[in-house]
């Protein structure tokens, strides 16, 4: 889909705020509101919304943004979500239209998918293989920290699926 300059710039300027504000509530509000000892991550259906509704190449830049936003706040791994990210958004959005429609499921989808390989990919490189934790903790902690992002999805991807409609009208459906 062919965007004009001034609805890229708008819907970058958008986007980036959003995840700026993600990526605030993800190391204030959402820490005190746990679920299982997990806390959600957000980004990843970021990256996966705007993958799957603008493509590979705005999958791709909003992949590079959302990755250094979540690599300045993690602070464990050095360029680790930056390049998942990146790779995933510009894999999403090129895959995603053969295989499914745009919509919302997709993005959940797609989203799940980003979010547990990145975390699962985090996990064995910095604790499995170091001995600081075995394969039980994929269970009980990345697979409630998954349903629990997996439940404050539409949140993350709410710009996306307001800006598409307010910009084009299209196959969008919702469910």
């Amino acid at each position: 889909m062919k965007y004009s300059k001034a609805e890229i710039a708008v819907k970058s300027a958008v986007l980036f705020v959003w995840m700026v504000l993600i990526c605030a509530a993800e190391t204030t509000v959402l820490p005190r509101l746990k679920v299982f000892d997990s806390i959600p991550s957000l980004l990843p259906f970021v990256v996966a919304a705007v993958a799957v509704l603008d493509g590979p190449w705005a999958g791709l830049f909003c992949g590079v943004a959302a990755g250094f936003l979540a690599d300045g706040v993690c602070g464990q791994s050095f360029c680790l979500y930056t390049v998942f990210y990146l790779v995933s958004g510009a894999l999403v959005g090129t895959v995603s239209p053969e295989l499914f429609r745009k919509s919302f499921t997709a993005i959940l989808g797609w989203g799940c998918v980003i979010y547990f390989v990145s975390e699962f990919f985090r996990f064995f490189l910095f604790f499995y293989l170091f001995g600081k934790a075995d394969l039980s903790a994929v269970v009980s902690v990345l697979l409630p920290g998954l349903l629990y992002s997996a439940c404050l999805s539409p949140v993350a991807a709410a710009p996306s699926l307001i800006m598409r409609r307010f910009f084009k009208k299209d196959d969008l459906l919702i469910g």
